[in-house]
């Protein structure tokens, strides 16, 4: 099953609702996607070094998130001692993250741990418009002969 099709079934199964809104459902990823003109090679894309300052604006509960990302708790005790600010601890949880993981690094792992951890889908929404902007640095790996290019 395609990643797209599991987070579509996720997010269709997640209602948002409030004592304002009470029937709201929050869009599929699916319609998201669509809307904006997005595709499952963009959600395959490698997350870079320069996309983390921005993402790392719209990531919430960092310390779950890093949890959920494999990041080993002394590296999250790292960052919070060597970071005060949150914004810079996000950042620095996504930095380790690619460190450890530079070919898996990708918009749909992250995407898949925010539902996970059940992160709201503005939050998910919010990536999916930088990832649309164009505004974020893409690269994809392609291995030739035991060598990668990016």
């Amino acid at each position: 099953m395609s990643p797209i099709i599991i987070l579509t079934s996720f997010i269709e199964t997640q209602s948002i609702a409030s004592k304002d809104t009470p029937h709201y459902k929050a869009p599929s990823l699916e319609e998201l996607l669509s809307a904006k003109n997005l595709t499952q090679a963009d959600l395959d894309k490698s997350i870079t070094f320069a996309d983390t300052q921005q993402l790392s604006q719209e990531i919430m509960r960092w310390e779950e998130v890093a949890e959920e990302l494999q990041i080993s708790q002394p590296n999250i005790e790292a960052i919070k001692c060597d970071f005060k600010k949150t914004e810079d601890r996000r950042r620095e949880m996504l930095e380790k993250w690619i460190n450890k993981n530079p070919y898996n690094a990708t918009y749909v792992v992250l995407i898949k741990a925010l539902l996970k951890l059940d992160i709201t889908s503005k939050c998910i929404e919010a990536i999916l418009d930088l990832l649309a902007s164009g505004e974020c640095t893409t690269y994809v790996a392609i291995s030739l002969e035991d060598h990668y290019i990016f």
